[in-house]
């Protein structure tokens, strides 16, 4: 039976209350031989967040977060660190701190901390600090790995057009109009 170190135990834990505040999220997730801690799904997009425990570890976290990008596992990804000493059973009361990236190498921007409701507002306005070419980038990237599973091309251009019907549907609904 294979071993798991604490962090991972935590990401575990992190999706898992993700998951309770409404964003689908999984931890330890692999692709390309690269290993992602915790994988959410918004709105079509994949948001990685790549956690260190202890918040001196705020420059190895920002490293991993990089490395997802450059690594084009994303276009989203959190630096998160969780506070040194918490437990499964603390996280959900825990005081954690992140950073998003976007930018491969970019300044690290304000660090944020919270708690998992805080976190799980912020994945999921996430989206948002993308431009509509990135975003429609992004879901076309997810698409396409999924047709690589099985699924055709086509279904991912279908997804790509449902994805971008329905950002114009959610722009028309708060009062802003589309260019044509």
């Amino acid at each position: 039976m294979p071993t798991h170190t604490q962090e991972e135990i935590l990401n575990a834990k992190l999706a898992e209350l993700l998951t309770a505040q409404e964003v689908p999220a999984n931890p330890e997730r692999r692709e390309r031989g690269k290993r992602m801690d915790v994988v959410a799904d918004v709105d079509g997009l994949r948001v990685v967040l790549e956690a260190e425990t202890g918040f001196r570890r705020k420059k190895q976290a920002i490293k991993d977060a990089d490395a997802r990008l450059k690594q084009g596992l994303t276009t989203i990804v959190f630096a998160l660190c969780y506070p040194d000493g918490v437990t499964t059973e603390s996280l959900a009361d825990a005081t954690l701190t992140w950073t998003l990236r976007t930018k491969v190498g970019a300044p690290a921007a304000s660090w944020s901390e919270g708690g998992v409701p805080q976190l799980a507002h912020a994945v999921r306005q996430a989206p948002n600090s993308l431009a509509d070419a990135d975003k429609a980038a992004q879901i076309l990237s997810d698409a396409l790995h999924a047709a690589g599973a099985g699924r055709s091309i086509r279904g991912a251009e279908d997804e790509v057009d449902l994805e971008l019907a329905a950002d114009a549907a959610r722009a028309e609904a708060v009062g802003l109009t589309t260019l044509d």
